[in-house]
């Protein structure tokens, strides 16, 4: 492919905004387990958004880099996220990244967009940590496709 070709294609992506396939893995076995049951307050009542083993609530896909889409470049990004009592992502500390330099900074991005499930032991809400695998795969798609986050 020639540079104008590369151009070409780099301006309609940036004009596009292109996501394509994340994929989130959980690494942990102990946080892929929901927690089915209804859990009750003192007063009988509903705890929202609360799994005795945390995890993800909510998340969102991190964007494809333009150069790496344009390059064919593939890869992952492994994760160690620190979870507050909020359910939020305290901290993001990256551990292992295929190719290094690439996909990085947008999955932490994202991460900090996502919400967690708040975990609770002995009846007490605690911050907690968990490990990510976030793919970066290409696919056949056709400019402005959306991927999906998936959760395993």
């Amino acid at each position: 492919m020639n540079i104008s070709s590369k151009f070409a294609i780099l301006l309609s992506l940036s004009v596009i905004s292109t996501l394509v396939s994340a994929k989130v893995h959980t690494l942990s076995k102990a946080l892929t387990t929901p927690n089915n049951s209804q859990q009750l307050n003192e007063g009988n009542q509903p705890i929202n958004k609360i799994n005795q083993a945390g995890g993800v609530l909510k998340s969102f896909p991190p964007f494809y880099p333009s150069k790496a889409q344009l390059d064919g470049v593939e890869g992952y990004v492994d994760v160690v996220i620190n979870v507050n009592t909020n359910g939020e992502a305290a901290s993001i500390t990256i551990t292992n990244a295929k190719p290094k330099r690439h996909f990085e900074k947008n999955t932490i991005r994202s991460i900090e967009k996502w919400r967690f499930h708040k975990k609770m032991i002995n009846g007490t809400v605690v911050p907690y940590q968990l490990t990510q695998r976030i793919e970066f795969k290409l696919k056949n798609f056709t400019m402005g496709e959306i991927a999906h986050t998936v959760q395993q």
